[in-house]
């Protein structure tokens, strides 16, 4: 009976395989960066909008924290880092995170 069912480990291992095959890069990958002083929070929700690579900015204003989401192809971790050095944004971190799975699914089954 335990051959007719996958452990957990062999589906995260097929669904990671499907995502890599069949999803770009920029669709599950996203910047995310948090900010020391939230008084920050709306310019810089409005300069990271504005960079070309960038389709879409999330804001947690609990967290002080951004979410910029890449255009189609898109990388987006060098921008971000370079104008939060241009615009003095004081950072707690800035990183990479993996995408939503709604976003996947609609990548793969459009």
């Amino acid at each position: 009976m335990t051959e007719e069912f996958l452990d957990r480990a062999q589906i995260a291992a097929s669904v990671e395989q499907v995502r890599s095959e069949t999803v770009p890069q920029s669709v599950w990958c996203c910047g995310v960066g948090k900010l020391e002083q939230p008084a920050q929070l709306a310019g810089a929700r409005d300069a990271v909008a504005a960079l070309p690579a960038v389709a879409q900015v999330e804001v947690s204003e609990r967290d002080a924290r951004l979410t910029a989401l890449p255009k189609a192809g898109a990388t987006i971790l060098p921008a971000l880092s370079e104008l939060a050095a241009r615009q003095g944004l004081k950072l707690k971190e800035l990183h990479l995170e993996s995408g939503r799975l709604d976003e996947v699914f609609r990548t793969i089954t459009a």
